[in-house]
């Protein structure tokens, strides 16, 4: 790390980043500091060092090689998309054979959904469906919007669903 901390070693853990004072203290696993992902932004600065920003604080680090950077900065986007990702309401919505593949274009796995308008779409259709406006199509994310998939909502989606009968 750059700046009050010269060495110190770091795990990427998932959804969190530890941090430990020595390669000792590493190893016998008694971290410093852990850093949650779902806070986090992670930026390139050189070719051998990257920031990590958290709304409390950012992290800098220094790498040896151009090569570590690189797989540092990949492995801490993954970890932040991770973080921010909930999985469950996508694989319920998956279940349904009919919402495996974008309405628009059929592409497979599409993570993102028209709420209004109940069709699950791809990453590039739920751009154009976000340009006609709200108004016509809401588009929300299946693994990141999880404030928005009530019961009711993801039932809607699903085969053989009684809700749509009590419309």
């Amino acid at each position: 790390m750059r700046g009050e901390a010269k060495d110190v070693c770091g795990r990427l853990a998932r959804r969190q980043v530890y941090l430990y004072k020595s390669e000792e203290d590493f190893v016998v696993g008694v971290g410093t500091t852990s850093i949650d992902m779902n806070l986090g932004n992670v930026k390139e600065v050189d070719k051998k060092s990257f920031d990590l920003t958290t709304p409390y604080r950012t992290f800098s680090f220094i790498t040896d090689h151009e090569q570590e950077r690189r797989e540092w900065v990949e492995a801490m986007k993954q970890s932040i998309t991770c973080a921010l990702s909930n999985y469950e309401v996508a694989q319920r919505i998956w279940s349904e054979e009919s919402n495996r593949t974008c309405a628009d274009c059929g592409a497979p796995k599409p993570d993102w959904a028209s709420i209004n308008l109940c069709v699950v779409i791809c990453k590039k259709c739920a751009g154009e469906h976000r340009s006609l406006g709200p108004s016509i199509s809401k588009v929300r994310s299946l693994k990141m919007d999880n404030k928005i998939w009530t019961e009711e909502l993801i039932e809607v989606r699903l085969p053989g669903s009684s809700i749509l009968c009590e419309y």
